[in-house]
């Protein structure tokens, strides 16, 4: 049995499909917590609330294909979307469901795909905010992504496991250990004919999507691969390292082009939609902008105190969202630096819109 959504057609197998036996193992679980939680927690009831402002670390952001709209999660395990132009809430997706760890929108802008601690990826529409389906992956999900064309699902996470499901169904294309240790970030190339995987092993790796089979291996002494994404026309491929560099390579021979320093470890790193900036920011520091082709730095981006987790361009390059370790989101003018606008501050007006179009 499969559940058919409202959505394209598209249809997601429940892990299990909760069948009957995992219906009376859930139960017995379940009947099981409650008679702990009545034996050793007699009188006392803990409730739990999503604010709803961002608490911890933003792992994060991702705007929408419009780029009227943005996607973060962060450490608090919640999924929130945010109207860029005046950083209103719009909705939190996970207020019941799992620990969200990393997300990734569709390029058409209506799936948001998350993987969560419990080694499960969810499939949610964004309109209306509805969970579609779930599949389990067995292990931590650290990173997902979306093929360009929109019908395949990307994962990596702990194990050194990599998978490759068809967002139609959810079936299993591939599935096959990429590196020793865990993998940190998956992403296609804009041709989506190569997976690229990065790994707490000190490598990046280039996939064929066709086959599962490995292209090329670039090894390097990073202290482990926190971020990687692929210049506009594939020609490249930007890696951050936890030693604080970061490097770029040329895809077609795996040759280093270019090295960046100037990081505290943990880097996070995209490039810019037309392909001349990479953007690239640190857990320690502010966030960088690079010219490619020279490798000069073009801007320092200063926000010292909590440190940078993640950055994203904006479809038009013109703003540059950086993921905060206090739970806000920065908004950059990437012309002059400027700061536009910061999301998830308390004295916001944090209250979710009934409805969006996307």
């Amino acid at each position: 049995m499969r559940k058919q959504s409202g959505c394209g057609g598209l249809r997601m197998p429940f892990a299990q499909e909760r069948g009957s036996v995992s219906r009376w193992l859930l139960l017995g679980l379940a009947l099981v917590a409650i008679l702990l939680v009545t034996l050793f927690v007699p009188r006392r009831i803990v409730t739990v609330r999503v604010p709803e402002y961002p608490t911890g670390i933003v792992q994060s952001v991702v705007f929408s294909r419009d780029g009227t709209l943005l996607a973060s999660n962060g450490s608090d395990g919640t999924i929130r979307l945010w109207r860029v132009s005046d950083g209103r809430l719009v909705r939190i997706f996970n207020r019941r469901a799992s620990y969200a760890s990393c997300i990734a929108l569709s390029p058409d802008g209506k799936l948001l795909a998350s993987g969560t601690l419990e080694g499960t990826l969810n499939l949610w529409e964004v309109r209306s905010g509805k969970l579609l389906g779930s599949l389990n992956e067995h292990v931590f999900v650290k990173s997902v992504c979306f093929s360009p064309d929109g019908k395949l699902l990307a994962s990596g996470g702990m194990f050194g496991k990599v998978t490759i499901r068809r967002v139609l169904d959810g079936q299993l294309i591939h599935s096959f250990t990429a590196h020793k240790d865990w993998v940190f970030s998956v992403s296609f190339s804009p041709d989506g004919t190569l997976l690229a995987s990065g790994g707490a092993d000190e490598s990046v790796k280039l996939w064929r999507v066709s086959d599962g089979k490995l292209v090329r291996a670039l090894k390097l002494r990073a202290n482990g691969v926190k971020s990687i994404s692929f210049s506009p026309d594939g020609a490249l491929l930007a890696s951050g390292g936890a030693d604080g560099t970061v490097r770029v390579w040329r895809v077609s021979d795996g040759k280093l082009v270019r090295a960046f320093k100037g990081h505290p470890p943990g880097t996070f790193v995209s490039f810019s939609p037309d392909g001349k900036l990479l953007a690239s920011g640190a857990s320690i520091g502010g966030v960088k902008l690079w010219r490619v082709a020279d490798g000069a730095l073009v801007r320092t981006l200063n926000e010292r105190t909590f440190g940078i987790y993640c950055v994203s361009f904006s479809p038009d390059g013109a703003i540059l969202a950086s993921g905060v370790g206090n739970g806000r989101i920065i908004l950059w003018l990437v012309s002059d630096g400027a700061r536009l606008r910061i999301l998830g501050r308390r004295d916001s007006r944090d209250v979710p819109i009934l409805s969006v179009g996307v």
